[in-house]
């Protein structure tokens, strides 16, 4: 039980506590106009703290039901502005760009500096990228780890490949 339902719930009995004091000596004084108001006055001021204090205090499963509609309710009135596949396509937009003007080649380090990643999901979005292929991982002379996007060309090796009939003809 959280410290903030504790509190909640204690300042709720306790307070009907109180009441029922209060609401003797009111009763013993006639300020109570007529019947319906008495018992009206009581259940207010005395019995609806003191249950809803025990209610919360028991973690009533009620509580807990009205909770999980309300949070639906709310998780549905405000959808996320971008669908998981549209986060995923516009980082990995962004990892090829940054690979493009770093000559294919990043560091965890590069993506963590140049996007808003931790070093933790810049390393995971990397990962991701060899994971389908899109780069390989080699290791630097330092020991750093490089990850190498193949796909990524020069405007000098565009112009300079061979056609694959050319390719083929040299192999044979």
């Amino acid at each position: 039980m959280s410290v903030k339902r504790f509190l909640g719930g204690s300042a709720l009995v306790i307070f009907g506590i109180i009441e029922i004091f209060v609401y003797r000596n009111t009763y013993e004084y006639n300020m109570a106009t007529s019947p319906k108001v008495t018992i009206l006055a009581f259940f207010l001021v005395v019995v609806a703290p003191l249950y809803s204090g025990i209610m919360i205090l028991t973690d009533f499963k009620l509580f807990a039901y009205i909770k999980s509609k309300t949070d639906f309710y709310h998780s549905n009135r405000k959808p996320s502005k971008k669908d998981p596949s549209a986060v995923r396509r516009e980082l990995e937009k962004n990892l090829l760009k940054l690979a493009y003007t770093n000559k294919g080649v990043l560091t965890v380090v590069d993506v963590s500096l140049h996007t808003d990643l931790t070093l933790e999901a810049a390393q995971e979005a990397l990962e991701y990228m060899v994971k389908h292929s899109h780069a390989n991982i080699k290791i630097a002379q330092n020991g750093t780890v490089l990850y190498h996007f193949r796909g990524i060309l020069t405007d000098q090796e565009k112009k300079a490949d061979k056609t694959l009939d050319e390719l083929l003809e040299d192999k044979h």
